[in-house]
């Protein structure tokens, strides 16, 4: 049997003598590795494809922004209306409902919930509705306005979300068609950092879109401040004047009287 070759098919005597040749004269034989030595023993870089920078691609577009969630703000004591207005029933059904269904038909498929002072009956009007994953909870409720928000919008950056969606639990007249227009204004212009729905005159109210620009300032808010507290952003007036009202209701007499005079 002939002389035994290795796996890369070259006899082993014949790679010896080659290696002996190369010191010989002077020449590093080759590591196998990243690099070869040169003459003075340093080693030579090698290029790999890590190594190399491709040019900008002017084409290329940043990534697309994360998902719209809707929030609806429920966690406080209702102490006005004298009971848990946000289970209240309006034309049927709860006014909580009113707000989450507004938001899902107006585009929004996923729909938080911040609860505090009555979970457990704002839990029970949604059940089978929002789902428990989706329940936010809202622990310091009773400094106002501004822990809920500050609640959901971790909630919503935590899953993910490019903005969210803020409605009120006591506005039963939100009209879906707002939602919609809103989600049509965010996509159409990207400078603004806030969108909110303008009324007759127009009355800033909800819905409100925040961007996920505006997460790290919505953390710093305290008492019963809600977005038009956040400054150094740019905001937009979304009209939606012909588009339902974001009456809210504070007491039983509200609720009567939207009922019979929506305006």
């Amino acid at each position: 049997m002939g002389a035994r070759t290795s796996i890369l098919g070259a006899r082993p005597d014949r790679i010896a003598a080659e290696a002996a040749s190369r010191r010989a004269s002077g020449i590093a034989p080759s590591d196998g590795g990243a690099g070869h030595r040169d003459a003075v023993g340093s080693r030579a870089a090698v290029s790999r494809p890590s190594d190399l920078t491709s040019p900008p691609d002017p084409g290329r577009k940043d990534p697309a922004p994360g998902p719209t969630l809707g929030l609806v703000l429920a966690a406080g004591a209702a102490r006005r209306f004298g009971s848990p207005k946000q289970v209240a029933f309006f034309r049927g059904r709860p006014l909580v409902l009113w707000s989450v269904h507004v938001l899902r038909a107006g585009g929004i498929d996923r729909v938080m919930l911040a609860v505090g002072a009555h979970q457990m009956q704002v839990r029970a009007a949604v059940d089978r509705v929002v789902t428990a994953r989706d329940i936010v909870m809202v622990p310091d409720w009773e400094e106002g306005m501004s822990a809920s928000l500050r609640a959901g919008v971790q909630a919503a950056a935590q899953r993910g979300a490019g903005a969210v969606m803020v409605v009120l639990a006591d506005q039963p007249l939100l009209s879906d068609r707002a939602v919609a227009r809103m989600l049509g204004a965010a996509d159409e212009d990207r400078s603004a950092s806030v969108l909110r729905a303008a009324y007759a005159d127009g009355r800033p109210g909800h819905p409100v879109l925040l961007r996920a620009d505006t997460f790290d300032q919505v953390a710093t808010l305290r008492g019963d401040q809600g977005a038009r507290a956040l400054t150094g952003v740019q905001i937009r007036d979304v009209d939606c004047a012909s588009l339902g009202s974001s009456a809210d209701v504070d007491t039983p007499a509200d609720l009567l009287r939207i009922d019979v005079d929506p305006d």
